[in-house]
């Protein structure tokens, strides 16, 4: 691999500028991602039936070409809201399905809130200290790395049944090969 590291003088207000884009665009994705939580929730709460494939297919692509119209004037800041809430109120269903279907399922799912949560706190964090893309170097292989030990560790609490002694290995290889093709 080609290591390439370029220096760019800039000024402190381009800096400051910068700044306040990613912090905006961290609040502005934590607060959809809050949302279509919020959503999904109300959904598992009421018991909601998937909407079928037709519905969520036109739902979605109709708010993701609106998202994309609008992008440029407030109204796109309301469908991205509508968007991700949808989505919440489509994954409700599928979310209570293995909570209710699997003996572990609120630990698998709870697993996959927390590690996503991490991840995302961690790769945040990376950005915003580093002031670098993950495409410029070791970035990536840095978060990959933190992802692959997330789930390895969660894969551990969650795999503990004796029915299924190898789900755990072939999640790691799994993840760890999308990590390493990845780069």
């Amino acid at each position: 691999m080609n290591a390439f590291n370029s220096a760019v003088a800039r000024s402190s207000e381009s800096i400051l500028a910068t700044n306040k884009v990613l912090k905006n665009t961290y609040i502005l994705l934590s607060m959809t991602l809050l949302f279509s939580g919020f959503t999904a929730g109300m959904s598992i709460m009421f018991n909601l039936p998937h909407p079928g494939m037709i519905i969520t297919l036109v739902g979605y692509f109709g708010l993701l070409f609106l998202t994309s119209k609008f992008s440029n004037s407030s109204l796109g800041i309301l469908f991205v809201f509508a968007l991700t809430g949808f989505m919440g109120l489509t994954l409700g269903p599928i979310v209570n399905m293995y909570i209710t279907s699997l003996s572990n399922g609120g630990e698998i799912v709870m697993t996959a809130l927390g590690g996503t949560g991490i991840i995302f706190l961690g790769l945040s964090g990376y950005v915003l200290t580093s002031r670098k893309d993950f495409l410029s170097d070791s970035g990536a292989v840095a978060g990959g790395f933190r992802d692959v030990c997330v789930v390895d560790v969660g894969s551990d609490s969650v795999s503990d049944q004796p029915d299924h002694p190898r789900w755990r290995d072939q999640l790691h290889h799994g993840y760890s090969n999308v990590v390493y093709l990845d780069l």
